[in-house]
């Protein structure tokens, strides 16, 4: 164990009390508590992380009390592409997803893997146990993909899990419809 030489300890003193331009001269000093008692040293103190509280499920008053809660739902989401029977396998993608749900009754969100982004509105299911889902996809890399989709989410009995389930349709007079599904398992 080392100490300072008592002319040193006093100049040390002195620049922390006098002028805080000399202790700035003599390095930076760190007062810090070590199994309750203080200790000072040049070298920043270790700083435990802070715990983290448990982040609160969102709840408004449009939503049945069996639905999903709102806020930030991820998962992995299966997109696929039909026209007319034909399953168009190019477009068939399964990639993770992100869907935001707000008390004003917006969605939005998306798959930034294949490039779609998510936007709409939620509304309270019939039966209380899901939200109905009006979305538009956009931006997607397979441009057949972008449509408007509806649909629902429906929670488990707990409302960890979430099944998400929209469809399209897209019946033009000349060319052959093309359908779209999407399908994902989403936790909160």
């Amino acid at each position: 164990m080392s100490f300072l030489h008592p002319a040193t300890l006093a100049t040390a003193l002195a620049a922390l009390i006098l002028t805080p331009t000399a202790a700035l001269a003599l390095g930076q000093i760190y007062r810090c508590t070590v199994n309750g008692g203080t200790v000072y040293s040049d070298t920043m103190c270790e700083v435990p992380p802070a715990p983290r509280a448990p982040a609160e499920k969102a709840r408004s008053a449009d939503v049945p009390e069996g639905a999903p809660d709102l806020g930030e739902w991820r998962g992995q989401a299966q997109y696929q592409l039909f026209e007319g029977t034909q399953w168009l396998g190019n477009a068939h993608a399964v990639v993770p997803i992100t869907l935001s749900l707000t008390a004003d009754g917006k969605v939005s969100g998306g798959s930034p893997d294949n490039g779609c982004r998510v936007l709409g509105l939620w509304m309270a299911g019939r039966h209380g146990t899901y939200l109905a889902l009006d979305l538009t996809l956009s931006h997607c890399n397979f441009a057949g993909l972008n449509q408007r989709y509806s649909g629902q989410i429906s929670a488990t009995e707990d409302r960890h899990l979430a099944q998400l389930s929209l469809s399209a349709s897209n019946a033009g007079l000349l060319a052959k419809p093309v359908s779209a599904e999407l399908k994902a398992t989403l936790h909160h």
